[in-house]
């Protein structure tokens, strides 16, 4: 073909089709406007609900941290739940073992204010550490929130035990960081409790650090759905036996949470202890408050992750990585 068709072609193909487009964008304009400003509502809907939703939990946040600033930080002894009552079994005999979180007592008006030992914190763990049902509150959000200290949460929801200890392990060292693992409840062990603990150990060497926490399962003894043991005997403040297990390895660096919850949960959130309350209590139940018990009977609810986040924070205090 010589130039000056393949010239001439082109310049009536290109004026063609121009010409078409016009034509077509002319008829389909009205729909196309409708379209893009439809587009535009969604996405100004999106955003609004998006900042409305972060201000929601932003100012749930700090309600909660500013009606415990007295109530908690000051607080040296429980009368919320009766502790004593809780520590006996159905057998009317009582035990000892469980560990008393209110030996200490510090000031909150210098409890937020001085200079952290740790860099940052890194939580470990899955629906529970995302903080499912809390409606974007976690428990390591709050505990940022009471430390100062940069909180990273790592908390996949689903995640089994071994799922969590591939992602820290390939994570590597944590450097000056605290490590926070809670795990388990999803399986991924085997039902072979050996082989969790074994998990423990392996992201904590991984990180290659001292500082760390374990937080036992915050599952009711008496849930059909959970994967520890069920059991429908009166056990109070009484250890589990996984309970039991994490603290013979790991000792002092062990969250009992369902405890802490049972002891603690509804004084840290405000809550009034009702008989239905103390009855879970000394069944070994966390109290209802605590959950969304129309979804689940696993999950905590915000004032539960905020209670939690309040245990975490004391057990930090006693081993020394933060003030």
């Amino acid at each position: 073909m010589s130039p000056i068709f393949l010239t001439y072609f082109g310049t009536y193909s290109m004026g063609y089709f121009r010409t078409e487009f016009g034509v077509f964008m002319k008829k389909k304009r009205k729909k196309i406007v409708r379209i893009v400003l439809s587009l535009c509502f969604v996405l100004i809907f999106v955003g609004s609900y998006t900042i409305h939703t972060r201000m929601n939990v932003a100012q749930r946040l700090e309600e909660v941290l500013k009606q415990n600033e007295n109530t908690f930080l000051k607080r040296n002894n429980v009368t919320t739940v009766n502790a004593q009552e809780l520590t006996t079994t159905s057998s009317g005999a009582a035990t000892t073992d469980t560990k008393d979180f209110t030996q200490f007592a510090y000031d909150c008006e210098n409890s937020f204010d001085l200079e952290s030992r740790v860099t940052s914190i890194i939580t470990w763990g899955d629906s529970m550490t995302a903080g499912v049902n809390g409606d974007g509150v976690s428990y390591p959000l709050v505990l940022e929130r009471l430390t100062g200290i940069t909180t990273e949460n790592y908390g996949i929801s689903g995640d089994s035990s071994e799922e969590i200890t591939d992602r820290a392990v390939k994570y590597g060292s944590t450097g000056d960081s605290v490590v926070i693992i809670e795990m388990g409840d999803n399986g991924g062990w085997d039902n072979n409790f050996d082989e969790l603990i074994q998990q423990y150990h392996e992201i904590i060497d991984a990180a290659g650090t001292d500082k760390y926490i374990i937080i036992s399962s915050t599952d009711d003894p008496n849930d059909y759905d959970q994967i520890w043991a069920y059991t429908d005997e009166a056990i109070g403040l009484e250890n589990t036996w996984y309970e039991e297990a994490l603290e013979q390895e790991f000792g002092d660096h062990v969250l009992k949470a369902r405890q802490y919850l049972i002891q603690y949960g509804l004084e840290i959130s405000g809550l009034r202890a009702d008989e239905a309350d103390q009855e879970r209590a000394r069944m070994g139940y966390i109290s209802e408050k605590l959950r969304k018990v129309n979804l689940d009977n696993t999950h905590l609810n915000a004032a539960g992750y905020t209670a939690q986040a309040y245990g975490v924070y004391e057990l930090g205090i006693q081993l020394g990585y933060w003030n």
